[in-house]
Formats: structure tokens, sequence, C-alpha cells
């Protein structure tokens, strides 16, 4: 018995300086700058490098505008998104261009010049709300003399705002407009194209 009570002390020792040397807590795991952690919350460490696109989901790298001129006879201009397909549009009394996303054709400019007197005079008065292309538009403001109209609308199946803005001759020679359609956060970008927009009469 003297013997026994010696060995379960020994023993007992070795076990407690086994445990005190083993492998470090897991709170000293990755805590060497030669050691990599592995973060499985997404939060990126400190000393760690993280490549990124610049994109997430829904929003794009912000618009650069260019100017657009048309020398095609409609005398339509604005400032239009650089980069995106143009194409033309063109009907009996009217002709224009849109211009599309490449990387979201929910997202477009639409420039348009119509010969059309008859379609905005009102019991012999120029009026720009009835020539306004859009059905359900709303927040319609008149301006320049109630020769402008400028207002929102949505487009069935497409998740942008739109914009736009109609101006009728005062010299009864026709009537141009413009739409954007672009997502919500761009509307300081819709509202400098309806700004710039501008057509011979």
């Amino acid at each position: 018995m003297k013997r026994f009570i010696p060995t379960v002390l020994a023993t007992s020792g070795l076990l407690v300086f086994a445990v005190a040397c083993g492998p470090g807590s897991p709170s000293a795991v990755g805590s060497s700058p030669n050691q990599t952690t592995v973060n499985v919350t997404g939060a990126t460490p400190a000393n760690s490098t993280n490549t990124t696109n610049n994109t997430t989901s829904g929003t794009t790298a912000p618009l650069q505008l260019q100017s657009f001129q048309d020398t095609q006879g409609t005398g339509l201009s604005a400032q239009v998104p650089a980069g995106w397909t143009s194409s033309r549009i063109t009907g009996g009394n009217y002709g224009g261009w849109q211009f599309v996303n490449p990387q979201d054709a929910n997202q477009k400019v639409v420039l348009v010049k119509s010969a059309c007197v008859g379609c905005y005079m009102v019991n012999g008065k120029p009026d720009p709300k009835q020539p306004i292309p859009e059905q359900n538009a709303t927040n319609i403001t008149l301006s320049n003399q109630g020769l402008t109209a400028t207002y929102q609308f949505t487009k069935q199946g497409n998740p942008n705002t739109g914009w736009g803005l109609l101006t009728v001759s005062s010299n009864a020679s026709g009537y141009g407009y413009v739409e954007v359609l672009l997502p919500v956060a761009d509307q300081s970008v819709a509202q400098e194209i309806l700004n710039s927009f501008h057509f011979s009469s």
C-alpha cells in the first residue's frame, strides 16, 4: 500500500503536466502570424488578404454619361449612359433612339420626337400631358410656361422606376420626350438625363 500511493501521485502529476503542456486552447489557434485561419462566418481577419469584384447583388458601378446628338433629322440630344447599346426607333410621324444597358435590358433611355401637333392640342392650346406615352404616369408636373411635363411611371415586369419629360413646341411643330428606366437608387442620374434633353423644333 505504501508503494501504491507514490505511484498514484506520480501518475497524477504526469497527467497534470501533459494537459498543461498539450495543444493550446481554441482561443490560441491562429494567433501566430505564420498560421492560416479559416473564418467560416464570412468576416475577414484584419491581417488577411481578400479579393472582391466590387459588385454586389442588385448594384452596379456608377453610370458614366456621354453626350448624344441625333444628326439624322430629329434634332434630339441628351446625356446618355456610355457603353449602352443604341437602336433607332421609327414610326409614322415620329423617330428617335433607344439606349439599353447590355448587362440589364430593364435599364433603358428612350428619346423620341413626334411631328404630331394634334396629339397635344386641347381647345387650341398645347397640353403636354396629352401625348405622355405611359398610361399609368404619376406625379405629373408642368413647367416651362405649361409646355413641359415631367412624370413617373412603371412598366409591368420591369423592377426599375421610370422618369419622363415631355415638351411640346411653342410653334406647333410637334413634341419630344425622354424616358429613363433605372433603379430608384439612380434617381439623380435619371434627373441629369432628363435635364439634358433637348430637341429642335
